[in-house]
């Protein structure tokens, strides 16, 4: 006879009362047991383990990056050089960015500091053969360029100079995204794309494509700015945090790793460089992002540098200094050295016992404190820029990979330098070197949506480039938004 449920056996849902009279409904169906309890669990562990096993197969969240330089073109470097050396010939490579490059000096190549220590060299050593090329290219990192080194040495240098310093965030900003984002559900999802990409990469024995992002092309990716507005980028991944700037470093640290093995297999001596940085004359890339606030209309970044300018002027270099490093530490999209980048170079070469160039210093003033005189802009510098790097190296590494420089040296040097630039650089690439850069900073500004520093940037250009219209077009669009945000 149907009866109430059984004492022992309460039903799904019923009630249990305690002393107080509440109650709390209880799985207790004896068909179903503790099933669930056991289920979160098993989902809960078997997530985390897939997790586990997903991580060995994780690959460098930096190799999703585009490349927004081609590397392919150093090559141009070793136009109608001999693979092999001549006898007694003393061959070094300066591998590089487009610093080192000579941009945006024509012909290409030939501005670049690395042919004037070339000429100068052979000017006050006459007995010597000494050939020295820029393995160069705009726009590439540290990374690109260490993975070219071994192929290069083919070529048989005796010597190999390493520049870096210049872009090695440059494509982390192009990409528009973190690398290791900021909220732990989209992290979680990284490391499952990631693991499965790398288990797949695996697996069928090849890379996948990268993220397109800029892909190379900076042309294309400069057609973005008109999505911009003041305080608001048009691309994403802005700023570029503290947890990706460390990932950048450390992938610079690998590149001079990579180098200096592919130099010690070829038993070649090595000596790092910092390119160039100029710390005044030039303001911050991004400062902020958003509507400025009344009582902070300039954004941490570009109030320490109106600081360090201050100081500068006052005559307080120290606090100058510090105040420079400050706004470039400060920068949400760096597309320059920071404190960490350059720490870390500094202390890899001390560590690894490699010698050491800053390229700054033979650009600072009297206060010890680089740009704006010698600088086309944040990191590029003038002919007169280029000859005094050159100088600086020459002097530097005399008795060391070359013999020791006669007393008359500086002045020689000078004029068989300043002989090769006149005779090699064109007349309208001095003219129209400032505007070019010029060009190239407002536009970036632009697309970070920091139109009040772009506009005197493309002004300049717009004047140096008057045949250029789409300059125009810049400009007009610049002015419009800074008047419609007025």
């Amino acid at each position: 006879m149907a009866s109430g449920p059984q004492e022992g056996h309460k039903g799904l849902h019923e009630v249990e009362k305690g002393s107080t009279g509440s109650g709390a409904a209880k799985w207790l169906s004896p068909s179903l047991g503790d099933l669930p309890l056991k289920t979160l669990l098993g989902l809960a562990l078997g997530f985390g383990l897939g997790l586990s096993l997903l991580s060995f197969w994780r690959k460098d969240p930096t190799s999703r990056m585009p490349e927004l330089g081609a590397i392919s073109q150093v090559m141009a470097g070793l136009q109608g050089l001999p693979q092999q050396r001549a006898p007694g010939e003393t061959r070094v490579f300066v591998f590089g960015a487009s610093m080192s490059f000579g941009l945006p000096y024509q012909p290409e190549g030939m501005a670049s500091w690395a042919r004037v220590l070339e000429q100068g060299l052979r000017e006050v050593l006459p007995g010597k053969t000494i050939t020295v090329r820029p393995i160069a290219q705009p726009a590439v990192d540290a990374t690109q360029l260490s993975k070219v080194v071994s192929f290069l040495l083919g070529w048989n240098p005796t010597h190999v100079l390493f520049v870096l310093g210049q872009n090695e965030f440059l494509n982390r900003v192009a990409y528009g995204e973190e690398l290791l984002p900021s909220r732990i559900p989209a992290r979680v999802g990284m490391l499952l794309s990631d693991g499965g990409r790398g288990f797949f990469e695996d697996l069928l024995g090849r890379d996948f494509l990268k993220a397109k992002g800029a892909g190379g092309q900076a042309g294309g990716f400069f057609r973005s700015l008109r999505k911009a507005r003041p305080g608001r980028p048009a691309i994403g991944g802005l700023p570029v945090s503290a947890a990706d700037q460390a990932l950048l470093v450390a992938r610079s640290r690998r590149a001079l790793d990579r180098c200096l093995k592919a130099c010690q297999a070829g038993g070649l001596p090595l000596v790092v460089c910092l390119a160039p940085q100029s710390l005044d004359g030039f303001p911050p890339w991004l400062s902020r992002i958003g509507p400025p606030p009344p009582e902070a209309p300039y954004g941490p970044a570009k109030a320490s540098f109106a600081t360090g300018r201050r100081a500068r002027r006052a005559g307080k270099a120290k606090e100058a200094l510090a105040a420079f490093w400050r706004a470039l530490d400060l920068d949400l999209a760096p597309l320059h050295q920071t404190s960490a980048l350059r720490r870390m170079v500094r202390e890899w070469c001390t560590t690894k016992a490699v010698p050491f160039l800053d390229l700054s210093v033979p650009l600072q003033g009297r206060d010890g404190i680089a740009g704006p005189s010698l600088f086309l802009d944040y990191a590029h510098v003038d002919l007169e820029g280029h000859r005094r790097i050159a100088r600086y190296v020459a002097a530097k590494l005399q008795g060391r990979w070359w013999p020791k420089l006669p007393e008359d040296w500086p002045d020689r040097f000078r004029e068989r330098a300043m002989a090769w630039h006149r005779d090699m650089i064109t007349d309208v690439s001095r003219r129209t070197a400032r505007a070019h850069l010029a060009k190239n900073v407002g536009r970036w500004m632009l697309v970070f949506g920091n139109f009040e520093d772009a506009l005197p940037f493309l002004e300049v250009a717009v004047r140096g480039l008057p045949e250029h219209k789409d300059l125009q077009a810049d400009l007009d669009f610049c002015r419009r938004a800074l008047e419609k945000r007025r």
